[in-house]
């Protein structure tokens, strides 16, 4: 039981870009501009600002996003079973 709250209150102060261990993630922060990227991309083309080439844009920071971490996630640590 012990156990359990020691890795609930670690899983508390773990910020954002951060990963479970506490280190800081370049992948989470590459991938959250490229998200705010393509949705200001996208805002520009509902608005009529954009021009013919927005949409592709928009899809190209969408791939620049999610595109990395899709590759990335197989090789990935495990994370720890929990003691039943």
């Amino acid at each position: 039981m012990q156990s359990v709250i020691t890795a609930a209150a670690h899983a508390a102060t773990v910020g954002f870009f951060q990963e479970a261990n506490g280190d800081y993630s370049s992948m989470r922060l590459m991938s959250f501009l490229s998200l705010c990227a393509a949705i200001g991309f996208a805002l520009l083309g509902v608005l009529g600002k954009g021009s013919g080439e927005t949409p592709t844009y928009v899809l190209g920071f969408l791939t620049a996003a999610f595109g990395p971490k899709v590759v990335q996630k197989p090789f990935e640590e495990k994370p720890a079973a929990l003691p039943s």
